[in-house]
């Protein structure tokens, strides 16, 4: 009805670029939510994660803190752009970052990753604090 309104006005049919694309142009980026620095021990960290772009291979990468060597989880995608990664009850604190390929590039969340990393530190609810 308002295209044809339009056409009308215009004397000449709508260019292209008047209809909206289905695909995502902007600047690639992945990102994740929500931003957890805590969790109880015995709950597992689930991140809903966003990656615009030209998706390649999208991981979280993640290990305790003080120890050597990644674990990565490839994400499962839920619907568009939406990716979900858990980590599985960690035992103890722990750092991760997320990482996905976007052409001949990769990119990182958080971007300063893997150097600095977010960090999630694990919380015994049973552990009594006190200021003595």
């Amino acid at each position: 009805k308002w295209d044809d309104k339009l056409i009308k006005g215009l004397g000449s049919p709508l260019p292209k670029n008047a209809n909206p694309v289905q695909e995502y142009l902007g600047t690639p980026f992945i990102k994740a939510t929500p931003a957890t620095s805590q969790i109880y021990l015995g709950e597992d960290l689930q991140l809903k994660v966003y990656v615009m772009g030209d998706l390649g291979d999208a991981m979280l990468h993640w290990r305790y803190l003080g120890s050597g060597s990644y674990q990565s989880i490839p994400l499962k995608h839920r619907g568009r752009s939406v990716f979900e990664a858990i980590i599985e009850n960690p035992e103890k604190d722990f750092e991760y970052y997320l990482e996905a390929g976007f052409n001949d590039q990769k990119m990182a969340f958080p971007v300063s990753a893997p150097v600095i990393n977010n960090v999630v530190i694990v919380i015994d609810r049973a552990e009594k604090w006190s200021n003595e």
